[in-house]
């Protein structure tokens, strides 16, 4: 079981490297040739779905979701994404009502902002938080999926 990507891709292991995130998060140009000419189309922003996992209905990190922001706060910190900022998007599944789904995505992905800017010494000018509750789910067919339960990181440019 990997962890959802951009566009339906995942990664191969349940805890992503630090290059693994870098490269999902590094903006690419896009320039398509077609018998000499380029067309310039706009390209979503490099994101990453992360299965970070709380304790039940809780913002509480759990001990695997700690190794995996370690990798995140280390790519935030590298070469390649030092000079961006960040989304750090909440979603949860769809047990329970609307506003406490949105309540408690808040609240997880503020946990995720606090722990890599307390540990990895991100500023916190560099990094937005949102929650979507159960409005952005991933897994539709299966809207109570554990697949649901995670947070998306953006990177929203400079």
């Amino acid at each position: 079981a990997g962890i959802p990507a951009v566009a339906g891709e995942t990664l191969d292991s349940a805890v992503p490297s630090t290059r693994q995130i870098i490269d999902k998060l590094t903006p690419r140009p896009a320039q398509p040739h077609f018998r000499g000419i380029t067309i310039d189309q706009p390209q979503p922003p490099p994101s990453i779905d992360m299965k970070v996992t709380f304790e039940f209905n809780s913002a509480t990190l759990t001990p695997e979701a700690r190794q995996i922001l370690d990798r995140l706060g280390e790519a935030l910190n590298s070469p390649e994404l030092a000079e961006s900022r960040f989304q750090l998007a909440g979603h949860t599944d769809a047990v329970g009502g609307d506003s406490v789904n949105l309540i408690l995505s808040e609240r997880r992905a503020a946990a995720v902002k606090a722990y890599v800017m307390v540990r990895y010494k991100i500023a916190a000018s560099r990094l937005e938080t949102t929650g979507y509750g159960k409005t952005r789910l991933l897994d539709v067919a299966h809207p109570e999926s554990a697949v649901n339960r995670r947070v998306q990181v953006t990177n929203i440019g400079r």
